[in-house]
């Protein structure tokens, strides 16, 4: 059996402690940021009745008054550092709800801000996103599009944040879309109610609530990030701390394919515009050897290349490849999957060490650091949104570590997100980034503007800068209101 809480007018969240009856201990698993939102009702449900997979979508309205039972386990949500319950009165709106304090002393986040600032709906929406140039091949792994989820949240005077999050498949990294969406509906309420002008304080939220999985808070964040600069009437960039020019210069990945096609693809993104390109390798290393040389004959010696291989080599297959393009210039990018790995390598790669898919915290950026790599690359959805990405990317910028801004996937909200945080960010630091939404046939929103000449600008106006466009998403999967 599940319990599901149905809280404010039009909500139900799924909840799956093992509660044998509805007595005091009910809520007493509950974040104590949820019980500052008008509790209705406590109903059993089958845990199947709403599969995480399917989305949570907000059906229950004008829900009978609340049982006597559940009104009496409300009252004593929260104890204090004394042992005695701070009690919630069930009709009390959240704006009249003070700020509490853990038992372990840490206070609640107080529910305050400008009016109208406080949210009021949480909404997600799934989409497919194929990929407009066929399949994209990584590490011997063939993805067909982007499974992406998009969130949307409302204030109280109708001021909207856009989020996104788009794995690349399951295989990349530590994260795969069903995994985001389930970790979007369990954070989502929560959000009810707290003020939109705090971003930061919303992300300690999300962090007191799920333990680990970034991923799954990044599309959240980012949409926080995205709802305060857009109430300040700041772009993200500014908001952010500054904006360091007015584009910012893009790369291309060329995808794993016979030395020849290769060849093919990374001259039509030259003649496009495109000045960096990244090969992808991490296959057998003789072969990858005669994929990035096919690419450097193609494209000539101006182009910068980097060889990428995702982690898809061991040691031993790294420096092999390194010693079977010894004439060739280009940047090694991620031979190996661990930072341990890859900084064992350090000693024999005379070639410059991007590093990647190692970077998820700032204990692993120190690290790469001081193991001797060149450059690092920072994707919002793996460290979890734009509040962590920036702090990451300040510490790189005065540890002298030249740094990209980028994501794993998506459309426009995820290009208008990685194009705001990339100007943010010190030119003479700055690597190149992505364009997602020019990988992919469909959109999800409006204002991104088309990249030019290999460079991207972010959007015009406060926050992204992007409208969403439901029409294309369609209906949501999740709404807590």
């Amino acid at each position: 059996m599940a319990i599901w809480l149905v809280s404010t007018e039009t909500s139900k969240v799924r909840a799956t402690p093992p509660i044998s009856a509805l007595s005091s201990s009910v809520v007493s698993w509950l974040p104590e940021p949820f019980a500052r939102t008008r509790v209705i009702d406590v109903v059993r449900k089958p845990i199947a009745a709403a599969p995480i997979t399917d989305g949570i979508t907000a059906t229950i309205t004008n829900v009978q008054k609340f049982r006597r039972r559940t009104e009496n386990a409300a009252s004593r949500i929260s104890p204090n550092s004394s042992g005695r319950n701070e009690g919630v009165a069930m009709d009390t709106h959240p704006s009249d709800v003070p700020a509490r304090r853990y038992a372990d002393g840490r206070m609640s986040p107080r529910n305050a801000g400008a009016p109208g600032s406080q949210i009021t709906r949480v909404a997600a929406y799934r989409q497919w996103q194929p990929f407009a140039a066929g399949p994209y091949v990584c590490r011997g792994h063939r993805e067909e599009g982007s499974d992406s989820t998009a969130v949307v949240l409302t204030t109280a005077d109708g001021s909207v944040g856009l989020g996104e999050i788009a794995p690349l498949g399951s295989f990349y990294s530590a994260s795969f879309a069903d995994g985001a969406r389930a970790g979007i509906a369990l954070l989502a309420p929560l959000l009810i109610g707290l003020d939109a002008a705090q971003p930061r304080r919303l992300r300690s939220l999300f962090d007191s609530a799920l333990q680990g999985h970034p991923y799954a808070k990044s599309a959240l964040d980012m949409a926080c990030w995205d709802l305060s600069a857009r109430r300040a009437g700041q772009p993200l960039c500014e908001a952010l701390g500054g904006r360091f020019g007015d584009d910012v210069e893009l790369y291309r990945s060329v995808s794993q394919d016979d030395p020849a096609a290769m060849a093919a693809s990374a001259g039509r993104f030259v003649a496009d515009g495109y000045r960096r390109l990244q090969v992808k390798v991490g296959l057998e290393p003789h072969e990858d050897a005669e994929r990035i040389a096919a690419v450097r004959a193609a494209v000539g010696s101006e182009i910068e290349l980097a060889a990428d291989a995702n982690g898809g080599w061991t040691t031993a297959e790294a420096r092999i490849f390194l010693r079977a393009t010894t004439g060739l210039e280009y940047a090694l990018e991620q031979p190996c999957m661990t930072l341990d790995e890859c900084l064992a390598i350090r000693a024999t790669c005379d070639r410059p060490l991007i590093l990647d898919e190692s970077i998820v915290s700032l204990d692993a950026l120190l690290a790469a650091r001081r193991g001797g790599a060149d450059g690092v690359t920072i994707k919002l959805s793996r460290v979890g949104g734009v509040t962590v990405a920036a702090l990451l990317r300040d510490v790189a910028c005065e540890l002298g570590l030249p740094v990209a801004i980028e994501c794993t996937g998506g459309a426009q909200i995820s290009s208008a997100a990685i194009a705001h945080v990339s100007l943010s960010t010190p030119e003479q630091l700055r690597r190149q980034t992505i364009d997602f939404h020019a990988w992919v046939t469909v959109a999800n929103g409006s204002g991104m503007p088309e990249a030019a000449n290999g460079r991207m600008r972010a959007p015009d106006g406060p926050g992204l800068g992007i409208t969403a466009d439901l029409g294309v998403l369609g209906d949501p999967i999740m709404v807590v209101s």
